[in-house]
């Protein structure tokens, strides 16, 4: 292990890591200035930790199964209106911490639909 990567380690900066040696052959063959490098560097480490946060919460709340709304077939319930559905998962209603509760007979996918991943 060489330095950079001794405190890449210590610092907990495990995609950076990874990439790091991809995105010097990217700059150095675009001309990417030091500044945007370390931008998209930086934001390769975000956005893998947001995608382990979100893996370790869906993990916690202990769902029987992962889905998302694309996997949903709207044609098999079409009392669903699709486009009612998708304004609950809309970024307004999220930010808003708005509630949503879902009733209905059996089988019409409401388990289906409360775990997709924001």
């Amino acid at each position: 292990m060489n330095s950079l990567e001794h405190k890449l380690t210590s610092l907990k900066l495990g995609r950076v890591k990874q990439v790091y040696s991809d995105w010097i052959e990217r700059a150095r063959e675009t001309g990417m200035d030091y500044g945007e490098f370390l931008e998209e560097l930086l934001s390769e480490e975000l956005l893998s930790r947001q995608e382990n946060q979100l893996k370790k919460r869906l993990h916690s709340a202990s769902f029987p199964f992962e889905a998302s709304l694309e996997q949903f077939d709207f044609s098999r319930h079409p009392e669903l209106k699709r486009s009612v559905i998708l304004r609950y998962f809309d970024s307004s209603f999220v930010e808003k911490a708005g509630n949503l509760l879902l009733i209905g007979a059996s089988g019409l996918g409401k388990t289906h639909t409360k775990h997709y991943p924001y």
